[in-house]
Parts: C-alpha cells; structure tokens; sequence
C-alpha cells in the first residue's frame, strides 16, 4: 500500500472540505444528501467551529475534524446502502453515481483486506460501574506505519463511537424504584408547600379576611395513582390539602369569587362554601361532583353566578344546579361526547326561572335529536322569563326552517342574542329576529357551513350584505351587530351600482354606509374570524356628524366590543356576570 492523498469518499467532499465555519451550509429542508442530514443536527446543537486554510486547493482543517471524518464516513455507507434497499437521500440512485460509491467502495474492501492480516486480538481487564471486574477485547495492529497509513488515506476518526451508560442500561426495578421516588419527591414538597403556605395565611387574619377572588388547581388529575408504586397512593393526602385550602376558605370572610380546576367537590367544600356570606360566583372546570353531598339542606342561595367546564369524566358537575337555586347567570362549556349529560331533575328543579344571562358553548347532537330542540325544550319549561342575554353554540349547524330558538326565546325580554351554528344563514332569518326581538342591543351570528368548518374561518354567506343590512330597520335599539361574513372580491353596493360610488373591486368602509343607513342606532359592524374570541376580524365605528355619517376602521385593541357580553372558552368570565 502507497502513501496516497486522502479519497473523496462522497461525490460533493471536494467542496464539503473547502468549509471554514461549518460542518456544513445547507439552510433548507428537505436535506438532498446523507451527509447534509447528519451534519446538520450537529450545527444546530453544538457551537460552530472554526477551520483554517491548509492547502493551496483550498482545502481547509475540516479534514482533521473528527466529527467531520465520522460523518463522512457514516454518510458513504448509507449512500452505499441505499442502493440495496431503496432508502437513498433525495440525490436518488442512477448508474454515474453507483459506479464511484462503487468503487470507492472496492478500493476500501481492497484496503482493509490488507489491513485485516495485522490486526492483533487481545484481552483487558476492567471494572464496571459496578464495581465487578469484566474482559474487554481489544484489537491493535502490529504494522503501526501502515496503520496510519491507513488512517490518512481513509480520513479514519481518531476516536470512534463512545458507549455512555445510560438508564435504559439499568434492571427495570432500579429505574422503576428511582422514577417513583422522584415523583413522590415532587408530590411530597408540593404538598408541604401547600400547607406551609396554609398555614401562613391563616396566621395573618388582616391578609385573609381582604381575599376577594381565589383560583385553586390540581395539578395531578384523576389517574395519577397509576404514577406511583402500590404502596403510595397520593389521593390519601388530598383531604389533607383540602382541609387547608378550606380552612384559609373559611378565613376569607370578603371571598367573592372562587375558581377551581380538576378538584373533588365534597362535603368538606360545600360546608365551606355555605359559611361564606358574600360568596356569589363559582367557576368550575373538570370537577367531579360527588353525590353525597346532594340535599336540600346544603343549598347555596347566594350563589348567583355560575360557570362551568364539563367533561366526560366530570359529568356529575352538572347537579350542582340543584345546589344553586338563586343562579342568575349560567355559563356553561360541554365538552362531553353525549349531548348535554344533565339528568332531568337537575332541569325540573328551578325551571331556570330566575335565569337572566344563559350561555353554551360547543353543544353536540345526540342520538334523541338535534341540540336545538333540547334547549328549546330547557326554555319552554321556565314559567317565568327574564333572560337578557342568551348565547348558544352547537358543533352540528342548524337548519334555518326548524330554527325554534326564537319562539322559546321570544316571551324573554332579550337584550344580547349570540347564535353560532346557522346551517343556510337565508336573508329571512333575520327577518324573524328582529320581529321577535326588536330592542336587541346587540346580534351576533355565525353560519357554518358544515360541521368539519373550523371555529375560526369566515363563511360565505348566501346572499350579499346589503341584502341583510335591509333587513335592520324594525332594530330600534342595536348597537353592535358582528358575523363571520366572508368579503367576496367581486361584490358591489347598491350605491356603486346606481353610480354614486365609484365601482373597486372590494368592500370597504366606503361601500358599508347603508348599515348605518338602514338601522341609524348601529354603533359598531364587526367581521369576526372565530366565534369563541372576543377580537373582530374587522371593525367599522359608525358616528353621526352634523346628520351626516362618519364610518371609520378601528383597531380591534381599541374597540369598545371587546367589553361586549360573550363568554367563550379560555377566558376568565369575570366581566360576563
């Protein structure tokens, strides 16, 4: 064997070794070779090195590298290997480049045939991580010239692949033993923390007695038994911490509001909540409402504002409508597989009389019938009528011809009506809205046009605005009116029709002055993107100026229709009550 310069074993190396900065300099995605795949997870990960000029082809110290050389290396046997199974890299297989992986290839198995005839195997002795003594096989060659040689010509890494003993190394029952211990640690401190931070409180009266709001959340949710070892069960601490949640509860003499996530809601809760005088608005999520605590003596009459999140495993939650009779203001999200998982008792009880702002969100048909008609049949119930606002809206979108809402709704004094799930959204439907409820302040409406349209798109509308702008006037007292309207590029007002407006291609603020014309009380038209958030995809402000209209484009962070009644999933509710 000749002492030759180092071979190219990839097609693109002559290039890869001229590289000053970089392993290597490819920015985009996919990767078309091996070796841009391998390299580029070490320039993410590790700090660039630097590599100087060493030759007049300008070939740089990259050669030396010995991430570089290992790379190379590894991506010249996949290349190589692609070939055979047809896994190649984005470059492909074709004869040109077969033929030099090939006889690149040829020239190493000739090498390392040479190679193998002087390699020396012996045997080393060395101790574990365990301390116990093991063989280790070592190969050496015996011809240290031709060796490095050998390493020169093949750009051999000086050090290949290292083993690190890692936990997957380890007997299952000594990682299982520590990962339990860790978590029982974490558990452990939290809740120590929570008592420390109990007791606390409860040692400073003039820190309690000021709480106002508190919002309270479990972080392990009801399996985590399954986390921990049989001999431990977390759940055997949690009356532990709810007695000192309680306990600081019952200290807060001024608590007004009180929010929990994922907790029990047991006796030791609605006694508490019965000795807190001015407690007036829950708000629960994902919490399981035990059955025992269910009776006529543990009402809770001041409770006038309630807002809950239910699931599938919490279904239970629903009863706490029996506890709260005086419950003015309903906000409800279901996010159950089965519509509306309430037991009729819990409807019987009440008939929601006292009802004056009633909101649910992301309500599923079931197999009995359409959402609709269940809540109709909520309303149709009620022997007295004082809601105010009103806001529904349902995954599967409802036919305009069986739209019943308005009939139940219409004995009720509304003020705000929100709707998301018209099926047709017909020019008609607001026809029969504003016969049923001509002192609306505000209207919102979103059409969908199938059940797989996403919350957050526009939706084309069957007729143009005008059509329903028209159809405002018996509106004597609207202020806002919003819907997921999509803007057709090709539309034109009736005013640029008659020539009164020059004819654009879009709808603007200009085009938009017989809002305002047809129902003068109007305030603000928004273009929402999504029902369940507060921020409108476009807004105009109308103003009347001299008995004339001024129509400007208001920035969403600056419109008064944010602070509009709309609950909708993710928000704090507290301006909805």
């Amino acid at each position: 064997m000749t002492l030759d310069e180092p071979v190219c074993l990839l097609e693109d190396e002559p290039l890869l070794r001229r590289r000053k900065d970089t392993l290597c300099n490819s920015t985009y995605w996919p990767h078309l070779t091996h070796y841009e795949s391998l390299a580029i997870r070490f320039d993410s990960r590790y700090p660039r090195s630097s590599f100087t000029k060493i030759k007049d082809d300008r070939t740089t110290s990259i050669i030396n590298d010995s991430i570089f050389r290992r790379l190379r290396l590894e991506a010249f046997f996949l290349t190589l290997e692609g070939f055979y199974t047809g896994n190649s890299d984005l470059t492909g297989r074709h004869p040109d480049r077969f033929s030099y992986i090939w006889s690149r290839r040829s020239l190493l198995h000739s090498d390392m045939c040479q190679l193998m005839p002087l390699t020396v195997q012996s045997v080393e002795s060395s101790v574990d991580f365990l301390g116990e003594s093991c063989e280790d096989v070592v190969y050496t060659v015996a011809n240290q010239a031709f060796w490095e040689r050998f390493q020169s010509k093949w750009l051999v890494p000086k050090e290949g692949y290292g083993f690190v003993l890692g936990w997957t190394d380890l007997p299952e029952d000594v990682t299982d033993e520590t990962r339990y211990a860790h978590k029982m640690e974490k558990f452990l401190n939290s809740v120590i923390r929570c008592l420390s931070q109990s007791h606390f409180l409860l040692t400073y009266p003039d820190i309690t007695q000021r709480i106002e709001v508190v919002h309270i959340t479990k972080g392990w949710f009801i399996y985590m038994d399954y986390d921990f070892p049989d001999t431990f069960a977390p759940t055997s601490l949690m009356s532990a911490i709810v007695q000192g949640i309680c306990a600081v509860l019952r200290a807060s003499t001024s608590l007004s509001t009180f929010r929990m996530f994922s907790y029990d809601i047991n006796e030791t809760f609605i006694q508490t909540f019965l000795a807190l005088p001015r407690l007036h608005t829950l708000q629960l999520s994902r919490c399981f409402l035990s059955h025992n605590v269910i009776g006529e003596t543990k009402l809770l009459p001041n409770v006038q504002n309630l807002s809950l999140k239910i699931f599938k495993e919490t279904s239970s939650l629903w009863n706490i409508l029996t506890l709260c009779p005086n419950v003015h203001n309903l906000i409800h999200f279901d996010l159950t597989e089965k519509t509306l998982a309430v037991s009729s008792d819990v409807i019987h009880f009440g008939n929601f009389c006292n009802l004056r702002r009633f909101s649910l969100g992301s309500i599923e048909d079931g197999f009995d019938g359409p959402a609709v008609g269940l809540v109709v049949d909520w309303l149709n119930r009620a022997t007295e009528h004082h809601l105010t606002h009103f806001k529904l809206s349902v995954r599967e979108p409802a036919s305009d011809s069986a739209f019943l809402l308005l009939n139940a709704l219409q004995p009720h004094p509304l003020e705000e009506l929100i709707f998301d799930g018209l099926l047709e959204g017909c020019p008609v439907i607001f026809d029969r809205i504003s016969q049923s409820f001509p002192q609306l302040c505000s209207l919102r409406l979103f059409r969908r046009s199938s059940n797989r349209q996403r919350k957050m798109s526009h939706c084309e509308w069957l007729s143009p605005p005008w059509e329903y702008a028209r159809r405002l006037v018996p509106f004597s007292n609207l202020q806002y009116f919003g819907w997921n309207y999509l803007i057709i590029r090709d539309g034109y007002s009736p005013l640029s029709l008659e020539g009164g407006l020059d004819v654009d291609d879009c709808l603007d603020s200009d085009d938009d002055t017989y809002f305002a014309a047809y129902c003068p009380s109007l305030w603000t038209v928004a273009m929402f993107s999504r029902e369940p958030s507060p921020y409108a995809f476009f807004v105009w402000d109308i103003e009347w100026v001299g008995g004339k209209v001024v129509i400007n484009h208001a920035k969403t962070s600056e419109v008064f229709w944010r602070r509009v009644w709309n609950p909708w999933d993710g928000d704090e509710p507290d301006g909805w009550w």
